[in-house]
């Protein structure tokens, strides 16, 4: 019997990842990971030169190949925890671990909406800007168990935004509750580095790329679509075998993706309905340093954290546009997934953001829809331009 000739289909193409503790070096027997990806351009890449020399022939005489590194992107459809490696990264920040304070005297109140104890102290456990599931309380049928954003803390209390809930009734009385901090991630200068495989599955052949850094991460959330991103890698190096770096990897995630219409959004604290759109880009500006005597990077330096995007919104009046034209700073909050319902879901929170431009070109007879360019700022209280969190 004849077979036809057997060549590398994207049907059988995988990937997997492990981290490193050195830059470069996978480790000896790597713990691979499964990666979920719609996609990826991770390939060896070279500097080339091509030679000066004069000749009557008018010919090129040689080309040589110079500094080599990894580097490429990974596509993504969003999932919960199935990248919070490569989040965590991106971000140059460490995942935050759950904290709980539990006692039998937390109580609320709706009209200073806080939350207040008189034995735990509040201080050790949060912070400005963290996320909590509050459980325990019960009047209302527990109407008041809800995730919440903390605004400030003291030693005794915790003062709430209104977003994106509120303490709905006062409870006074002495309850079992408990106060869940969500885990997550601020930008920072953390360096972690992977090593990544991509597997051809029906030739049998695999690319090791090492070093791999996040040089960007970016989003974009459209109406009725799934959530989807690309991390761009720049690494050290490449190179192919015929067997695998781990026979038996860790199988990834298998949760649904997530969608731009089941979360909620809010601008400045206030919920928007009307955003077609918004595009988000962290640039870490990613840059393989080289040395004499090698082709190989020595390292990767990172550069600041730049986070840009833009949002797209019917032109119905004139607050969103005003920001542009006062230079008013605002903010913006995304919670994709039920995460407002204490579900698996992200926040991400952009606390301080100004616009560069403001587009609402007429093209045809179709609404109006507004461009509006932004750039992320550090928050001075929050000490960060983003704050990524993990609703679970």
């Amino acid at each position: 019997m004849t077979y036809m000739t057997v060549f590398a289909a994207g049907s059988e193409h995988s990937l997997r990842y492990c981290s490193e503790a050195t830059f470069g070096a996978t480790p000896p027997t790597p713990n691979m990971i499964d990666l979920r990806h719609t996609g990826t351009g991770l390939i060896l890449s070279k500097d080339t030169f091509q030679s000066a020399e004069l000749r009557a022939d008018r010919q090129i005489s040689d080309f040589r190949h110079g500094n080599k590194r990894s580097q490429g992107d990974v596509n993504i459809e969003l999932s919960f925890a199935e990248y919070d490696s490569f989040i965590e990264a991106g971000l140059g920040g460490t995942w935050q671990s759950a904290t709980l304070a539990s006692a039998t005297d937390i109580k609320c109140a709706k009209t200073a909406n806080r939350i207040y104890t008189t034995t735990t102290t509040f201080t050790s456990l949060f912070e400005a800007g963290d996320v909590i599931y509050a459980s325990g309380f019960t009047k209302t049928d527990g109407i008041n168990n809800q995730i919440y954003v903390i605004s400030s803390v003291l030693a005794t209390s915790l003062s709430l935004k209104t977003v994106p809930n509120a303490i709905a009734t006062t409870e006074t009385s002495v309850k079992a509750v408990k106060l869940t901090r969500q885990p997550s991630v601020k930008a920072g200068v953390e360096k972690r580095s992977f090593t990544i495989e991509r597997e051809f599955g029906d030739i049998d052949k695999y690319g090791r790329f090492t070093g791999c850094m996040v040089n960007t991460f970016s989003l974009s959330l459209k109406p009725n679509a799934i959530v989807t991103g690309t991390f761009n890698f720049v690494g050290k190096t490449a190179a192919y075998a015929g067997t695998a770096l781990d026979s038996s990897p860790t199988s990834s995630q298998t949760g649904s993706p997530l969608d731009a219409f089941t979360g909620k959004l809010y601008e400045n604290d206030v919920e928007v309905g009307l955003i077609t759109g918004i595009d988000l880009t962290l640039d870490n500006t990613a840059n393989p340093n080289f040395v004499v005597g090698s082709p190989f990077a020595s390292n990767v330096s990172l550069g600041r954290s730049n986070l840009t995007g833009t949002v797209t919104a019917y032109f119905q009046n004139m607050d969103m546009l005003n920001k542009f034209v006062n230079e008013t700073e605002s903010s913006l909050e995304v919670y994709l997934g039920e995460g407002t319902h204490g579900s698996d879901s992200y926040r991400i929170f952009i606390p301080r953001i100004k616009y560069g431009s403001a587009d609402n070109t007429a093209n045809d007879e179709a609404p109006i829809e507004m461009r509006m360019d932004f750039q992320a700022l550090l928050d001075s209280t929050l000490l960060t331009n983003i704050i990524i969190t993990k609703i679970t």
